[in-house]
């Protein structure tokens, strides 16, 4: 039984986890088009680090 939980637990932590990566997957692409990475840290920054 607790097996069975700790697997529900796991799935349901999944979606934040898959939107924590899609936020880097997005910074990632957009260093991959050229825009400078000192650009990148000021918009980090300034949209307070999330």
């Amino acid at each position: 039984m607790k097996n069975m939980i700790a697997k529900i637990s796991d799935k349901m932590k999944m979606p934040q986890t898959l939107n924590n990566e899609r936020g880097a997957i997005g910074w990632i692409l957009l260093w991959a088009i050229g825009i400078p990475v000192p650009l990148l840290v000021m918009l980090f920054i300034l949209r307070g680090g999330t």
